[in-house]
């Protein structure tokens, strides 16, 4: 298991970075909500990870918090589970808002996350509670502080590289429009639930 790593950041993308680890490339998938929290290209980076060996490959996982990763293995534990969902879960919803959407039941707030139908937020809500107990899993709302700055510009090159439509992103820069101050990840947050109810 590589348990984190620490190295200097090579390229970056809502999808994943790629982190130079004494002149290796690692690519490293991380959840979308990450990305204005990275440092740019040239500064050092330090990851927790997680490593999902396959039949013919290994793919790293990379998280800023130490709770989203060890979250994100609790979500692989769930049956149907696999990690893109997990990791789409994390990118999408604060692990606050996940924790509070399981043990209320609120199935509806997981199915505004791509990928996660009705079924599967139901198996999610129902296993997480029969193998996680309520003490352990509020332990995971620890997770993560905005960045200060604003700016519409980075969540729209941002949700460029997902593979939304400039026409989705101007309709949907209408819709999250407010006069209240909002850090960078918590708009790009605020699109992303639009875009994913549409």
């Amino acid at each position: 298991m590589i348990w984190y790593l620490r190295g200097e950041v090579a390229q970056s993308f809502p999808q994943y970075v790629v982190v130079d680890v004494m002149g290796i490339g690692l690519q490293v998938y991380v959840p979308a909500s990450s990305y204005f929290d990275l440092p740019r290209t040239g500064e050092d980076i330090f990851l927790y990870t997680y490593l999902l060996p396959k039949e013919d490959s290994f793919t790293l996982y990379g998280f800023l918090q130490s709770q989203e990763r060890d979250f994100f293995v609790t979500l692989l534990g769930v049956g149907g589970i696999g990690p893109k969902a997990a990791l789409s879960l994390i990118g999408h919803l604060t692990i606050p808002q996940i924790v509070r959407a399981v043990t209320h039941d609120e199935v509806a707030v997981l199915t505004t996350i791509p990928g996660i139908g009705k079924k599967t937020a139901s198996r999610i809500c129902y296993e997480l509670k029969q193998k996680v107990d309520a003490a352990a899993l509020h332990a995971f709302t620890g997770a993560g502080e905005p960045l200060p700055e604003n700016s519409w510009l980075e969540v729209s090159q941002a949700l460029t590289a997902l593979g939304y439509s400039e026409m989705e992103i101007s309709r949907i820069k209408i819709k999250v429009s407010t006069e209240e101050e909002l850090s960078v990840e918590e708009l790009f947050k605020k699109a992303l639930a639009c875009l994913s109810r549409e």
